[in-house]
């Protein structure tokens, strides 16, 4: 919506992921004035075909802003291609899933798409702080390649287990305790806050593909 989106079309695969984060997005995007014109669910694997949702999402064309778009599956590279051969030229809204989706070689099929994007970056970045830097440089001499935000994260994760059984002790309660209330903790990917699920907050941003690139 602060991007000028105000009325989209959905593509999401139809199984319990798929219908889930349409739900939450859909709840989020009208609660907050868009207008979903039309929604697709499509069959998430095994299916080489696609023309039949695409042709119902081109039909909405002319009247949508958007088309917000997951896959993350190894469908993704057929359904670009699809779309392509069918003309549909909406602006895409996606994620860092999709985008990365190993079964995409050549990011010129997401040409112009926004995407929802993390602070963290593989490449060194003038704003890392020190455990990021010290993080890339030591990934980099041992596997010969830039760490992925996956890799990352993970890192991140098994850091904070670490560091809470340093400080409380093997009992996984107290672990869960002391990571909840971690606020403003400079790690690898950011700095993090957590919630009472332990769950960390972290800032969206978003990020553009621009002649096949990744512009942040």
């Amino acid at each position: 919506r602060k991007r000028g989106h105000t009325k989209v079309v959905t593509l999401y695969p139809d199984n319990e992921a798929g219908r889930g984060f349409y739900t939450e997005f859909e709840k989020d995007f009208t609660n907050n004035g868009g207008e979903i014109v039309a929604s697709e669910f499509y069959i998430a694997t095994g299916a080489s075909d696609y023309r039949t949702s695409l042709l119902k999402i081109k039909s909405k064309q002319s009247n949508v802003d958007a088309l917000v778009y997951q896959n993350i599956t190894n469908t993704g590279e057929i359904m670009l291609k699809q779309m392509k051969e069918m003309g549909i030229e909406i602006p895409i809204v996606t994620d860092y899933y999709t985008i990365n989706n190993p079964t995409i070689k050549d990011l010129m099929m997401f040409n112009n798409a926004e995407f929802v994007d993390y602070d963290y970056t593989k490449k060194d970045m003038p704003s890392d702080n020190t455990n990021a830097r010290s993080f890339k440089e030591l990934y980099r001499s041992r596997f010969g390649t830039d760490p992925s935000y996956f890799a990352a994260s993970t890192y991140d994760a098994i850091i904070l287990i670490a560091e809470g059984i340093k400080n409380v002790g093997h009992d996984p309660i107290k672990v869960g305790d002391y990571i909840s209330n971690l606020k403003d903790y400079h790690g690898v990917t950011g700095l993090l806050s957590f919630n009472n699920d332990c769950e960390v907050k972290r800032e969206m941003k978003f990020s553009k593909i621009t002649n096949g690139l990744i512009v942040r």
